[in-house]
């Protein structure tokens, strides 16, 4: 008859097939590893950088040739969107002059806080297209006519009328402007200006 097996044996002998076992199945882990398709979706392109590429595709000198507020350029302003559709706004419904240029330039001349320091009135008004002896008093009468369509505001400081000018969110003037008519939107603009605000995912404020 066979001798039957000591306690210790039989520890012995079920350790070493734990870890035979053990050993298969890490092999088998990493062989399957190795011809595993990641199932990981690749990153998606940014709406911007699909933007990009899409100019350069068009145009192959466009990074050296375009403006860009980017890599260290100097001498820009951030602006709404819907300031095209605004100052369509003032040359549809202006009976007396469009001070679509005047307002353009105080933008061109504001910062983020949306203020502008009016330090030369003749600068300014040649820098919106007014030249000539009636430059500077036409310029003013655009300014008032901003002002009076809630557009701008405006402050003296001492001899100086026009020094202290402050831009209006052009959406919450908009909206004052279909209420109260001033100036009367011509027809379809209001509803072309929410279209666009809703695209672009602006909030115009309610009045």
């Amino acid at each position: 008859m066979k001798k039957s097996k000591s306690k210790s044996e039989q520890s012995s002998v079920q350790s070493a097939m734990t870890n035979k076992i053990r050993f298969a199945a890490q092999l088998a882990a990493s062989a399957s590893g190795k011809h595993r398709v990641s199932s990981k979706p690749e990153p998606r392109k940014g709406h911007d950088e699909r933007r990009k590429e899409l100019r350069d595709s068009i145009w192959s000198d466009a990074s050296d040739v375009a403006w860009s507020r980017h890599g260290g350029t100097k001498g820009f302003t951030t602006i709404p969107r819907l300031l095209a559709l605004t100052t369509s706004l003032f040359r549809q419904a202006s009976k007396q002059g469009d001070p679509s240029s005047v307002y353009w330039d105080l933008w061109c001349r504001t910062y983020d806080e949306g203020f502008v320091r009016v330090e030369n009135e003749l600068e300014c008004a040649f820098s919106s297209g007014y030249t000539g002896a009636r430059a500077v008093r036409t310029w003013r009468e655009r300014m008032d006519q901003l002002e009076d369509w809630g557009f701008i505001r405006i402050e003296a400081s001492g001899n100086e009328p026009y020094a202290n000018v402050l831009i209006v969110n052009p959406l919450l003037a908009a909206a004052r402007a279909n209420k109260s008519g001033r100036p009367k939107p011509p027809a379809g603009w209001w509803n072309a200006f929410k279209e666009r605000a809703a695209k672009i995912k602006a909030d115009i404020p309610e009045v």
